[in-house]
């Protein structure tokens, strides 16, 4: 939080001068807004975090159709996928199980979020929904930079990037948000991955 904290005051300071140019203002404007859309996405994801940690929320399950719930998340991250003209392909049975569909949307969207962050341009992204005796299984697989081997127990963990993370965007929450989540509902999340080769994150739901 301090990074976008003092990003903030710096254009702030920069704004006050009375001789900065209209394209730098715009420019600097345009900054302190993305800097505070960060500085809010931070402030809600560690609320999220720390109400599931004290267990103040509480997840309601209904009997819905889980792919309407993976499809909202897949709607919530289109625009961002779009910007990097990554394809999101889904295949899938609609079917009903027990499940919180907000609170599984952030799961998912989390995965997602991540998968469009670490892969390259004009790559996809299949996601796809299948159902087993006991569980239903949610999987994502990218193309992108793939994950070494010691770091695939650590990338739950709460504040942890692993070393292809540098200069891209994040601060370590994501996944640990949508671990607990999941866990919380009775499911895990397993990994397959290794570098240059993308990952495969499958969800696991009880029906």
């Amino acid at each position: 939080m301090k990074i976008p904290l003092a990003n903030l005051n710096l254009y702030n300071s920069l704004l006050l001068d009375e001789n900065l140019n209209h394209d730098k203002r715009t420019e600097f404007t345009e900054n302190m807004k993305n800097q505070l859309e960060k500085l809010n996405w931070l402030m809600e994801s560690l609320i999220k975090m720390s109400r599931l940690e004290a267990g103040i929320i509480k997840l309601s399950g209904e009997n819905q159709s889980i792919s309407q719930t993976v499809l909202q998340a897949i709607l919530a991250i289109s625009q961002k996928a779009e910007k990097k003209e990554i394809n999101i392909l889904f295949s899938g049975e609609d079917t009903n199980i027990l499940h919180d569909s907000k609170w599984t949307q952030e799961a998912v969207f989390n995965i997602l979020d991540n998968a469009v962050k670490y892969s390259a341009e004009n790559t996809r992204i299949n996601v796809s929904v299948m159902k087993y005796e006991l569980f239903c299984r949610i999987d994502i697989r990218d193309e992108g930079n793939g994950i070494k081997e010691r770091d695939i127990n650590k990338i739950f963990a709460r504040f942890y990037r692993g070393e292809n993370s540098k200069g891209i965007e994040g601060a370590g929450i994501g996944l640990f948000l949508s671990r607990k989540i999941i866990s919380a509902q009775g499911g895990y999340i397993k990994v397959k991955s290794s570098p240059k080769d993308g990952s495969v994150f499958s969800v696991f739901l009880p029906v």
